[in-house]
């Protein structure tokens, strides 16, 4: 007989810690983002100093996100379509990670620069990092999954 199975949350003490970092990670892109956008529309100079702390922000957040997305392309559509974004089809199309490493921040981002903040965003929530914890696969009658669905069954 097969087993039939849940998806459980599950967290742990350090995934708090690993979490709040990328949580501050991504935050520090959208900010780099934001800067970037309204000196730029505003007609404002960047300076090198300011470009090189945005690049640096935006990139931090995708590399700390690329292991686990690149891991676990297959398993969310979301997540698959983000890593061929970010990385590129492997043929002609660079990647979102190789056009930020070439562009210089002191001109006007391009459009694709929003989207690729915004799937920063979308990975970390997707992998379970601005959420509490992680969801898990559960074998059918495992202990901890049974006893709280038979106190409510009782109800």
């Amino acid at each position: 007989m097969a087993t039939e199975t849940e998806t459980y949350f599950e967290g742990y003490s350090d995934y708090q810690s690993v979490s709040k970092d990328i949580g501050q990670a991504v935050r520090d892109a959208i900010d780099a983002y934001a800067f970037l956008d309204g000196r730029h529309t505003q007609g404002a100079r960047v300076r090198a100093t300011n470009a090189a702390r945005a690049h640096r922000c935006i990139l931090g957040a995708a590399i700390r996100l690329l292991p686990e997305l690149e891991r676990d392309a297959e398993t969310k559509d979301a997540l698959g379509d983000i890593h061929t974004d970010w990385m590129g089809d492997g043929q002609d199309d660079d990647g979102d990670i190789d056009k930020l490493r070439s562009l210089s921040l002191q001109n006007p981002p391009p459009d694709w620069l929003f989207d690729f903040v915004v799937q920063i965003r979308e990975a970390a929530w997707e992998l379970g990092y601005l959420q509490a914890g992680r969801s898990r696969k559960a074998e059918e009658g495992d202990p901890a999954e049974e006893e709280p669905k038979k106190m409510f069954e009782e109800l």
